[in-house]
């Protein structure tokens, strides 16, 4: 709960799934994983070669996972596959999730920037854009 992820610098090549990784995770039957209140913001993600800049997944396997109270704003995303990719996997789900205020420029994959995953329900998340745009 009330979590901040503030002023760091992803450039590169990645092995693992993201720039910036925000993943609630329930494993058993008896787990439970909740991210409340976190706040992505003022961060740079450049160049992560097929991975998104920041990913926001909810995966509940045999366990309860859910993400709430999410914003991501304020960063600047430069050449990745997707500026910011929300997903719910088996089971996950998610509430107030806020995309704003980020620079979302030359995203490779198919999204123009801001990409939810099949499966995953738009409710509940508002998206505004300062910019997205691809090189000429």
């Amino acid at each position: 709960t009330n979590i901040l992820v503030d002023n760091n610098t992803v450039t590169g090549a990645l092995f693992e799934r993201a720039g910036i990784n925000i993943l609630a995770r329930g494993y058993s039957g008896t787990a439970s994983a909740t991210l409340s209140g976190v706040t992505v913001s003022n961060n740079s993600v450049t160049g992560t070669q097929g991975r998104a800049g920041i990913l926001v997944v909810s995966e509940g396997r045999t366990g309860v996972a859910s993400v709430t109270g999410l914003l991501v704003d304020r960063n600047t995303l430069d050449g990745n596959e997707d500026g910011v990719q929300i997903e719910d996997v088996t089971g996950g789900a998610h509430g107030s999730i806020g995309v704003a205020g980020n620079e979302i420029v030359n995203s490779t994959g198919a999204s123009s920037g801001v990409r939810t995953r099949s499966g995953t329900s738009a409710s509940e998340k508002v998206f505004r854009l300062v910019t997205a745009r691809s090189a000429v």
